[in-house]
């Protein structure tokens, strides 16, 4: 997995240096190739949250079924306990919010001082950076999983296993009590990014009458909704507080 996430990694990396030059000289066609760098973005980060998602479930599979000490399992959750998780999420958030504020001054250049001109760029930046920052996180996290995963395919095919090791715990329950609160944080995140869907269809493909259609009113919304919506997920009802593995002996 580290080898592939590197080649994308780098592919991302020369995406955005290509877009920064093209914001920069007007080289191409900057909000085509910003479309096209903005989705390949989004797929990247998707791809390590799908990543982690798959190995941590299989780990707690080979728990509960082949009797995988539970600790394997803590080790795995420690993804979602760390400061990459968070980070790799607000990726994704920065990468749209660039190309929508992209297509917001896109429609007013020949206003230099708009905000929207103004903002895009910052935007862009602060993409950059973040991308740059969570890389050597999610580059140290997948390579400390991949260790995880070796060493728990060892002891599971391990043919003295059973007969030398003592008498092992049977297999633990894993009850993942998931409250409301954290399931209306989710909806909310998810709500706040289908605020655009409107926007988008209104302003650039019905256009006519809604040609002049503000942004402001989504914009809000976008930030009010994703701003309560990671409180609750990640603050108030974060996964460490409610998973609960319960552990009993044979």
């Amino acid at each position: 997995m580290i080898t592939i996430f590197h080649s994308l990694s780098f592919v991302n990396a020369a995406l955005l240096v290509m877009q920064i030059f093209s914001g920069m000289t007007g080289w191409g066609n900057h909000q085509l190739m910003g479309l096209g760098v903005a989705l390949y973005g989004c797929l990247l980060h998707s791809l390590v949250i799908t990543y982690f998602i798959g190995t941590g479930r299989s780990i707690k599979d080979a728990v509960e079924n082949d009797g995988l000490h539970q600790d394997f399992y803590k080790r795995s959750r420690d993804w979602y306990r760390s400061k990459t998780y968070p980070l790799t999420g607000l990726c994704i958030c920065c990468f749209i919010a660039t190309a929508i504020i992209g297509a917001w001054s896109d429609s007013y250049r020949e206003y230099p001082d708009s905000l929207g001109r103004v903002l895009h760029p910052v935007v862009g930046w602060i993409t950059v950076m973040v991308n740059a920052w969570v890389y050597f996180g999610q580059r140290d996290r997948i390579i400390t999983n991949s260790e995880l995963i070796i060493e728990a395919n060892e002891v599971l095919h391990d043919p003295d296993r059973k007969t030398n090791a003592p008498k092992p715990l049977a297999p633990p329950q894993l009850k993942e009590k998931i409250p409301l609160g954290f399931w209306i944080g989710r909806w909310l995140i998810y709500g706040g990014a289908a605020v655009w869907l409107p926007f988008i269809t209104l302003r650039y493909i019905v256009e006519k009458q809604y040609s002049e259609l503000g942004i402001q009113g989504f914009l809000a919304a976008y930030i009010a909704l994703t701003a309560v919506g990671l409180f609750l997920t990640r603050v108030v009802f974060h996964p460490q507080k409610w998973v609960v593995l319960e552990e009993t002996e044979l």
